[in-house]
């Protein structure tokens, strides 16, 4: 996982996952079937490992704006974390989609669940009043998710994490002004 999250899929050979595996490729492939099928359960692993602690603390969040703060706040802990590559391994992952329409769907699919968990808290805003009642949920989604995705880069890039955390205080005052409160 380590190694594809460095490199990505395309950047990685075969022969580097078998050294950092301590196997020969023989037993490579008869474990996953090809690199493809490898860097899939890495993904999974990442996802299971490194995404689904932050969603637990998102899922606690008892209003749309604790939980884009928590998202963001959370993210930025985990991208920036020098024990571990930085930035997010589904966010950075690179993938020539023409050679592997397989992974294409699975890395998609990874993006569009932070997409549509946003777009459901959003929307549950919206009913409950902490948006305005026209608000453009979609659009909102939309707009979080890439900030979220930003933060991997500039984390990649070598952001610091007080530098995130400033950034998100800023956004949460734009925050305010779409949902229309006061703090």
């Amino acid at each position: 996982m380590r190694l594809f999250w460095l490199k990505g899929f395309t950047g990685t050979a075969v022969a580097e996952l078998c050294d950092a595996m301590g196997i020969a490729s023989p037993s490579m492939y008869a474990a996953f079937g090809n690199k493809e099928a490898l860097y899939e359960q890495a993904l999974a692993h990442f996802s299971e490992t490194r995404g689904m602690p932050i969603w637990r603390r998102i899922m606690e969040a008892k209003s749309a704006r604790e939980t884009v703060e928590t998202l963001f706040v959370c993210t930025i802990e985990s991208y920036t974390n020098t024990n571990q590559p930085l930035g997010c391994m589904s966010t950075l992952a690179v993938v020539d989609y023409a050679t592997s329409p397989r992974l294409e769907q699975v890395i998609k699919a990874g993006r569009e669940s932070t997409y549509q968990m946003l777009r459901d808290k959003f929307s549950g805003a919206a009913l409950s009043g902490e948006f305005p009642a026209d608000a453009d949920i979609d659009s909102l989604a939309r707009v979080y998710l890439t900030l979220l995705q930003g933060i991997s880069i500039q984390a990649r890039d070598g952001a610091s994490t007080e530098a995130l955390v400033a950034m998100v205080r800023s956004m949460m005052v734009g925050w305010d002004t779409i949902t229309q409160q006061t703090r």
